[in-house]
């Protein structure tokens, strides 16, 4: 049995598209048996503008501890696995007069099925509690830093069955997900960003080899909010995906997928207007040596608002990467993005652009030093929400 599960939580990530992140429950291939894997991160972070503050304003630096604990248990027979998992990240500021010390966490639960060999059955569900940083999301741009953080509750389901192996010229793929985002603190403003995404896809695969496969996908997804700002018009809608594309792993070196198609955003209230157009998604690994590995993404994504007067956020991203093992013990990661974000339903646009260099230093077999520094610049048709921001991080690293 040669798969994976991936539980996915919710992410933002400032010049990349707001996407899911994998929650990745079981890893590598496992043999049969139970697995139980531990691991915790712990160290200094630095930033030169804390609260993602315009640069027309006063700015303040921040220093704070992170604590990240992590652990899951995995169980693997001949046609099942299942496992449990989960995550922490506790975090402590040096900021006088802010509340921005925060603790979230994370679970996730997954099974995989296959109870004959051209069938396979898939299930994850995972909880997120998390927050909105300070200066991100709903309070860019205002200067109450000492107000409680925007806190939510994340749910997701997902169920995928498989029909078919690579040898045989079609497979078919089905999946059903739900999203359900729910804000718990703040409620007299945050009530207006709770929604649920419920989602069906249907995708038909036709396998020129083992390795490459065309494909059709058809993506359906009703998003419904559960209160409307007074004054605005509901943004509750139906989105659909119409994409036809390539996934490839032709050699050991090269992988990739490409797809293109038509995308439909239709409001579920007549005043606001439909949004459509071209919709596409590729993404490619290049791993020329052992020790030495590049990758690209560019797509376009859309994204709920969190603005209640905007319809939704339409985005266009880049990324690079570069992964490099210097020797067996020392290890980088530079990776770059630009996204484009379209406030559909305004007149705000935003550029936004992002740097990172990661490194990892292997003391033993669990333990690693890990440093970071990176640097994200955002760019606006509207002053106000303009930013620049440094950030480093120090830590160590202990995994078994």
């Amino acid at each position: 049995m040669s798969r994976r599960i991936l539980l996915v939580t919710a992410t933002t990530v400032l010049a990349a598209p707001v996407q899911a992140q994998e929650f990745d429950l079981f890893g590598q291939d496992l043999v049969e048996g139970t697995l139980i894997r531990t691991a915790v991160e712990a160290g200094v972070t630095y930033t030169d503008n804390f609260f993602f503050t315009p640069e027309n304003r006063s700015q303040d630096d921040g220093t704070g501890l992170l604590l990240k604990p992590s652990g899951a248990i995995t169980r693997s027979l001949s046609r099942v696995r299942y496992g449990l998992g989960i995550n922490a990240e506790l975090a402590r500021f040096d900021l006088p007069d802010s509340v921005d010390d925060y603790e979230d966490f994370s679970f996730g639960l997954g099974l995989d099925w296959q109870p004959a060999s051209r069938h396979q059955l898939t299930f994850g569900t995972s909880l997120q509690l998390d927050h909105d940083p300070f200066g991100q999301e709903r309070t860019e741009n205002t200067s109450l830093e000492n107000r409680s953080l925007d806190e939510w509750r994340l749910l997701r389901g997902d169920v995928r069955y498989r029909i078919g192996i690579p040898a045989e010229r079609f497979n078919y793929e089905l999946r059903f997900g739900v999203f359900e985002k729910d804000y718990t603190t703040n409620e007299d403003f945050t009530q207006f960003l709770n929604h649920r995404n419920t989602t069906g896809d249907l995708s038909v695969f036709y396998n020129y080899s083992p390795k490459t496969s065309a494909f059709v996908n058809v993506v359906a997804t009703a998003i419904d909010y559960e209160a409307t700002f007074p004054g605005t018009v509901d943004r509750s809608a139906d989105e659909f995906r119409y994409l036809v594309g390539v996934r490839w792993s032709a050699t050991a070196k090269t992988s990739g997928d490409f797809r293109i198609g038509y995308f439909d955003r239709k409001p579920k209230d007549s005043q606001r207007d439909n949004f459509n157009g071209l919709d596409w998604r590729a993404g490619l690994t290049w791993s020329p040596l052992s020790y030495r590995s590049f990758g690209a993404s560019i797509g376009r994504s859309s994204q709920e608002s969190f603005i209640n007067t905007v319809t939704f956020i339409n985005n266009q991203y880049y990324n690079l990467s570069w992964s490099e093992d210097w020797t067996t013990r020392f290890r980088t990661v530079v990776s770059a993005g630009y996204i484009d974000t379209e406030f559909v339903g305004s007149a705000r646009d935003d550029e936004a652009i992002t740097a990172q260099l990661e490194s990892q230093y292997r003391l033993s077999r669990s333990l690693r030093i890990i440093g970071r520094v990176g640097q994200n610049n955002r760019d606006s048709n509207f002053g106000v929400f303009e930013f620049e921001r440094l950030n480093a991080y120090l830590g160590f690293g202990y995994s078994r």
